[in-house]
């Protein structure tokens, strides 16, 4: 019972939760090619200059996965989004079901013709 608009913006982030994961991976692999670290040593200066550094790589994720987002809307407009979920409808029409029964008396038949006839 909540509103289509939140359901919509859970799915999303639902979504798109492995792609910024895989965007902060990607920053965190190139903050630590630009370091200079050997392998199994600490890299980078004090404390304030780490908290710096993280400070930039969270706006950097921040402004990326913000212009990544106007991409998808941009995308999801031109195929024609409106702001809710377009559905196929659920069930079948009457004439189908009409359908599926005329077909199962139909096999009936051919069964009891089958079986009369030995």
């Amino acid at each position: 019972h909540l509103p289509g608009v939140l359901v919509a913006i859970i799915g999303f982030m639902y979504r798109y939760l492995s792609v910024l994961a895989d965007e902060t991976q990607r920053l965190l692999r190139a903050r630590a090619s630009r370091s200079g670290a050997v392998a199994g040593q600490r890299a980078g200066g004090t404390l304030r200059w780490r908290a710096r550094v993280a400070g930039h790589l969270a706006g950097q994720l921040f402004l990326r996965s913000y212009e990544r987002s106007e991409r998808v809307y941009a995308a999801m407009l031109a195929r024609g989004y409106a702001g809710e979920w377009r559905t196929l409808p659920t069930g079948a029409p009457r004439h189908d079901w009409a359908l599926v029964a005329m077909l199962g008396v139909a096999m009936l038949v051919v069964q009891a013709v089958g079986w009369w006839r030995r």
